[in-house]
């Protein structure tokens, strides 16, 4: 027993010892790709989670990081969007498979399944902030400055600021460009639409996310919990039902209601996902912006509809409305 017990010591003492070496041997790695990369910078551009990610990951790994966005606030469609549901991937029912840095930010602005808008937002200016990223917001005009050897080599961004034109050059650049804008400028190839099925100027609904406070969150609960609809129901600070909402009939024809998804905030408010736009073209600003006007004057009837039509929005006020299509 005892020449047992005396093997497994040994074997324990060999694998913390490998651990050891294993973990000295990463540190060692990451401080030299880090010394590597210290004369290399890359540019980041838009905002967007994918952004940020690329942003913080290559600081991280000691690249000279250059941010740009036409945005004034950091996030996109998480921030701008009111984007705060998403369909996560779980392990043993409780554990969520992603990891990295998602986890890092998941576990800053999650309010409990949901995402908090408020919470979200200082993470990512935090973030940023806290990993020496050079970030400039507000831009326009996004251009690519090419090789003057190899036009189709892109080896820097030029942009407007403030009616000032800059450039910034790096050894890569990332694109998170509102729809890939600096790419396109660059002739990388693209599709419109349903291009595959032949209808280019065809496009999905967009979802116009708005928030409504003085909601009676209980009420909520328990009418989705006690309505007999397998389709609908309450985990955590997310709910989704309420299938009358089909029934609202819109002012505008070029907008529908459905089910609601909803993500209850910190501030006790509701952020709803729940108000489709069709016929937007997402490349041309005048669409945009012209479903964003449509919608801001439609809410305020859906919130009317709702105080008649739902349990535990009897009292409810309009919120805010996201400023990016989603």
């Amino acid at each position: 027993m005892k020449k047992i017990l005396g093997i497994l010591s040994v074997i324990i003492v060999i694998v913390l010892i490998g651990i050891f070496i294993l973990n000295k041997e990463n540190k060692n790695k990451m401080i030299t790709q880090s010394e590597e990369n210290k004369n290399k910078s890359i540019i980041v551009l838009g905002s967007e989670p994918e952004s940020i990610t690329a942003a913080v990951t290559a600081a991280r790994l000691g690249y000279h990081v250059d941010m740009i966005t036409q945005d004034n606030n950091l996030g996109g469609l998480f921030t701008e969007g009111m984007l705060t549901a998403l369909d996560l991937n779980y392990v043993n029912g409780d554990e969520i498979l992603h990891e990295g840095f998602f986890t890092e930010f998941y576990n800053s602005a999650s309010n409990g399944h949901n995402l908090d808008l408020k919470k979200t937002q200082e993470f990512f200016n935090e973030v940023v902030k806290n990993n020496n990223i050079s970030l400039v917001k507000g831009v326009t005009g996004i251009t690519p400055i090419v090789d003057k050897n190899n036009n189709k080599k892109a080896v820097g961004v030029s942009y407007n600021k403030d009616g000032k034109i800059k450039e910034v050059r790096g050894s890569y650049i990332f694109d998170g460009s509102y729809e890939a804008e600096y790419t396109r400028k660059m002739g990388g190839q693209y599709r419109t639409g349903r291009s595959e099925f032949g209808q280019p100027n065809e496009y999905a609904a967009a979802g116009v996310i708005f928030s409504v406070k003085d909601v009676n969150w209980n009420e909520i609960k328990k009418a989705l919990k006690n309505d007999n609809d397998p389709n609908t129901g309450v985990t955590g600070n997310a709910a989704w039902g309420f299938a009358q909402m089909y029934k609202y009939i819109p002012k505008n024809e070029l907008l529908k209601m459905r089910g609601l998804n909803i993500s209850r905030q910190d501030d006790g408010s509701v952020v709803l996902n729940a108000l489709l736009a069709f016929k937007v073209n997402p490349l041309d600003k005048e669409s945009y912006n012209k479903i964003i006007d449509i919608s801001k004057q439609e809410v305020p009837h859906i919130v009317e509809y709702m105080r008649k039509n739902l349990p535990g929005f009897e009292n409810a006020k309009e919120g805010i409305i996201a400023k990016e299509l989603y």
